[in-house]
């Protein structure tokens, strides 16, 4: 399986890995470091940033503007992301999608999505059926 970031149902395949395979991934082990975060900030939002989270404990102290922590959370899903698909790398993960829309499903054994409501119930068995009736 070939997973990039760009993939548009990157979240739902993340969330599906974690729930489905805790041995090969799980969101702590993709969480990137705080250094890493900042590292990747710029300059101005880094400052801001350090300064946030040295005096994090101090109730006097002011929080990230909602545009900072914007920029933060951005960073911190992409670090995420890009530590997830290194940790999936080289693994043959089958992650079961929807036949009609593509769609990650609930778990690799449902028959029915939740995004178009597509059902393939017992399709498999029907099949098998009709084609020993012929």
């Amino acid at each position: 399986m070939r997973v990039d970031a760009d993939n548009p149902r990157i979240e739902e395949i993340k969330r599906y890995v974690w729930r489905h395979f805790p041995e090969v991934s799980s969101p702590s082990s993709c969480s990137p470091t705080i250094d890493d975060v900042a590292a990747e900030l710029p300059p101005d939002v880094r400052d801001r940033f350090s300064r946030h989270v040295a005096e994090f404990d101090d109730p006097n102290s002011d929080s990230l503007s909602s545009e900072d922590a914007a920029i933060v959370m951005a960073v911190h899903n992409r670090l995420e992301t890009k530590n997830f698909i290194e940790m999936i790398r080289g693994h043959d993960l089958n992650i079961a999608r929807c036949p009609r829309c593509g769609h990650v499903v609930a778990s690799p054994f449902a028959e029915q999505c939740l995004a178009c409501g597509h059902n393939w119930r017992g399709s498999a068995a029907k099949e098998n059926d009709d084609r020993t009736k012929r």
